[in-house]
């Protein structure tokens, strides 16, 4: 069962190569060239939080659905195929972690290094009781699921002392919305594209995930400023709309 989990997880971890590790190489220094302007650095960080995370859960949302496929390809063992079970978990949990590389710059902006260290040691000691409650009842889906737990617990720890010492309020409706259309479009694809003909599900599969942009742009979660933003920004980059 770990080699299993490692493979698993191992797989997984696309996410945060694709994501998470990128980030942390960006947001840094665009941090600190704006740290002089307390006002103008709170709104990157809440925009990069909003966009990083529409586009976090459209990745995770892709292998989550797609991912098994090439998963069950990789695999020679049939004892391997369980592991999949703990991919889009472990996945959206690598989303979460990319997600606190900003949600905590605003303890890292207020010179907080014992808060910091506190939620840390808050939510490995959720995973750690966690691990013990799950993986007896559920094996290395407990052991996800527990993951998971922790880094949400981690992140609204962030959040909540981000808002106490330095101010810095994300908008929390927001992230809560993307995380209910990713969630809801990966059970949908579940339940309706889950027949016996491989190609129609892959076709099902394709659709709601193409659903996924098309669901934020028509159901007014973007202002009309980020509506202009991303059609002159597919407009310069797709040769095949005119300008």
């Amino acid at each position: 069962n770990i080699g299993i989990y490692i493979f698993s997880y191992n797989f997984a971890s696309i996410t945060n190569i694709l994501l998470g590790e990128p980030l942390k190489f960006a947001i840094n220094p665009l941090v600190y060239i704006q740290e002089d302007n307390a006002q103008k650095l709170r709104r990157f960080l809440i925009n990069s939080a909003n966009y990083y995370y529409i586009i976090g859960c459209f990745v995770c949302l892709a292998i989550a659905i797609l991912g098994k496929y090439i998963f069950l390809l990789m695999v020679k063992n049939n004892r391997f195929y369980a592991g999949w079970s703990v991919v889009p978990l472990i996945s959206f949990a690598y989303v979460h972690h990319g997600l606190g590389t900003i949600l905590g710059k605003g303890l890292t902006m207020a010179k907080k290094p014992f808060i910091i260290s506190g939620t840390v040691l808050i939510a490995a000691g959720i995973n750690v009781c966690l691990n013990f409650v799950f993986i007896p009842i559920w094996g290395i889906l407990g052991a996800a699921v527990a993951t998971l737990i922790s880094y949400l617990a981690w992140n609204i720890l962030k959040i909540y002392y981000s808002a106490k010492f330095y101010q810095l309020y994300f908008d929390s409706k927001r992230l809560l919305y993307i995380t209910l259309i990713g969630v809801g479009l990966y059970s949908l694809s579940f339940f309706i594209a889950n027949t016996q003909n491989i190609m129609f599900n892959i076709f099902i599969k394709l659709l709601i995930i193409a659903m996924y942009p098309f669901i934020f742009f028509f159901t007014g979660f973007f202002t009309d400023k980020e509506k202009r933003f991303i059609k002159n920004f597919i407009a310069k980059h797709c040769f095949c709309i005119k300008t």
